[in-house]
């Protein structure tokens, strides 16, 4: 991809398996770095989505957080038993 989009000259946007966790996007980034360097003569831009578990809980108290139907309810054990949440 990186590759085509350069003899294309057009800009690419890649995105990471699984979700789009910070360690995710660390290991998608990583491949990408071990290409050859003619293939990285372009500006990377690393967008990490994962949120801060203390931070959602707040939201949550603010009532700034709710399921998107289907969903169940939301509350402070759903955040605290999440792995990881990405935006």
């Amino acid at each position: 991809m990186l590759a085509r989009r350069q003899t294309a000259g057009v800009p690419s946007c890649g995105i990471c398996r699984n979700g789009g966790g910070d360690a995710h996007v660390d290991w998608t980034l990583d491949i990408a770095r071990e290409l050859p360097r003619k293939r990285l003569e372009h500006p990377t831009a690393v967008i990490h989505s994962e949120q801060d578990k203390s931070y959602l809980k707040q939201l949550l108290r603010e009532n700034r957080i709710r399921p998107l139907d289907p969903a169940p309810p939301v509350d402070a054990r759903t955040i605290d038993r999440s792995i990881r949440v990405s935006a």
